[in-house]
């Protein structure tokens, strides 16, 4: 054996070693392939090489990096996952008996049953009789649940999404533990007074293992209940929605320690919070959405933010300045930007050279339609995919207004989604404008109230409005 070679195989058994270290197994194993692998294919040997390096390299990675990291969902700014989720509370058309659930096409997997709002006792029967209900909202009438019916729902292993709640629901901690029952639950809401989360019902929860998805609303919400939120593995968004009294300040701070949240709505304190505590959910690394919804902000709220927010969702700015509003710029990372209410007039110029600097993806103004100027910024802009405006300040007898959003919405030329939210149901011709546009693939129309007399929604109506605009529309 010549110098060269005894330094090959030197090489060899110093390389074993360490993958042996690395991998936690036996030298000998890796001297074994690798005796059996030198001839006559020495390209194997390198391959099993090259193999135990990745795999190496795969471990000392899992072992640095939190393995939540590595379940996160992608976040995608034309379709947020926590608006999916939000639509369990929202639900679909109320069903108010057997006969309109029997009418349903056999595929249906998605129900709503409001008996607070009418729904007899058949329809619930008549939904948990059928195959596979995957999303169900389900609000009570003017008593408890009945306990056949909540027995039979528990039997529906392939539920996903489900809402519960009404003021007579009488829920309870053991209820709620029950939905362990349900193997593939990852979405809950609990609505309409129907319980507190107190620390009883928060350790219920924590038993459902699978749970990405959690809303509140108009419901107590105890801040020692959310603390123990923080047992729940996959807990990345947490919703909570017109809560009203409680302290505003301890409930922020509280949802600062459910360490897996990702997306964090909060919409309806009647106490303020204030900027100490917003600064808390800087401790959230893994925190990207913020919804301050209806929340009274300042200068010292936007200082507070987390810089690491992808979405934000804001309202109420009357006491923000504009050298506060350029606050927003530190947040290099900001693809999705909404105000909902409270723009004051002094922040409109400044609010468009905002978008326009930061280049964001999606965009929102919850109170009116842009005018000429932000129309302008926004075309510009080379990344913007989804826009969601509302025609409050269009008035219900003014189609050509309406007509014209949706002609300056054609001119966004990147534009995946467009979101109206709407007191009126457009007509085909309003969105035939749209037809022709390169990349829109869906128009949702959110209704603000119920639409006018005389204009139900038939699907006769919806597939006139699709072939109009060229893409999928969608009514809520």
């Amino acid at each position: 054996m010549n110098d060269a070679m005894v330094k090959e195989r030197a090489r060899e058994r110093l390389l074993s070693a360490e993958l042996a270290e690395v991998l936690e197994i036996d030298v000998a194993a890796i001297d074994a392939v690798a005796i059996a692998s030198r001839k006559p294919h020495r390209w194997l040997a390198a391959a099993l090489v090259l193999l135990g390096i990745a795999v190496a390299g795969g471990v000392a990675w899992l072992r640095a990096h939190d393995v939540h990291e590595v379940q996160q969902r992608e976040f995608d700014p034309t379709d947020p996952w926590w608006e999916r989720g939000l639509s369990v509370m929202v639900g679909g058309d109320n069903l108010r008996s057997a006969n309109v659930v029997a009418a349903l096409p056999p595929e249906s997997s998605e129900f709503t049953v409001n008996q607070y709002l009418g729904s007899g006792p058949d329809a619930i029967d008549a939904v948990l009789a059928r195959p596979r209900v995957e999303t169900l909202s389900w609000i009570a009438g003017t008593t408890a649940y009945d306990p056949d019916a909540w027995r039979r729902l528990l039997t529906h292993g392939e539920l996903r999404r489900l809402c519960l709640g009404g003021p007579d629901a009488g829920l309870s901690a053991s209820q709620l533990r029950e939905l362990r029952l349900l193997p593939e639950l990852q979405q809950l809401g609990l609505v309409m007074k129907g319980i507190a989360l107190d620390a009883d019902v928060a350790s219920a929860l924590v038993e459902l293992p699978k749970l990405r998805e959690l809303l509140i609303l108009g419901n107590a919400v105890l801040p020692e209940g959310l603390q123990r939120l923080d047992g729940l593995p996959h807990l990345d968004t947490l919703g909570l929605f017109g809560f009203g009294e409680g302290d505003a300040n301890a409930i922020v701070r509280a949802a600062s320690r459910v360490r897996t949240l990702r997306a964090l709505l909060l919409e309806g304190f009647r106490s303020p919070i204030d900027p100490d505590a917003l600064a808390s959910l800087r401790d959230l690394r893994g925190l990207i959405a913020l919804d301050l919804s209806h929340c009274d902000l300042t200068d010292e709220h936007l200082a507070a933010l987390p810089d690491t927010l992808q979405a934000l969702q804001v309202s109420n700015l009357q006491g923000v300045s504009v050298t506060g509003l350029k606050q927003l710029d530190r947040m290099r990372g900001l693809r999705s930007l909404g105000v909902r209410a409270g723009l004051p007039e002094k922040l409109k110029d400044p609010l468009r050279r905002l978008v326009e600097r930061m280049e964001v993806e999606c965009f929102e103004l919850g109170v009116e339609v842009p005018d000429e100027q932000l129309w302008r910024t926004l075309q510009s802009l080379p990344r913007l995919r989804r826009l969601r405006v509302h025609d409050q300040s269009i008035g219900d007898a003014m189609p050509a207004a309406r007509r014209d959003v949706f002609e300056q919405a054609r001119r966004c030329d990147h534009l995946e989604v467009l979101i109206f939210r709407t007191r009126e149901l457009p007509m085909p011709d309003e969105l035939a404008v749209l037809r022709d546009h390169p990349t829109l693939r869906r128009v949702r129309i959110e209704r603000s109230e119920r639409f006018a007399a005389g204009q139900a929604l038939t699907p006769d109506h919806l597939a006139a409005v699709r072939d109009a605009a060229g893409c999928e529309v969608e009514v809520q």
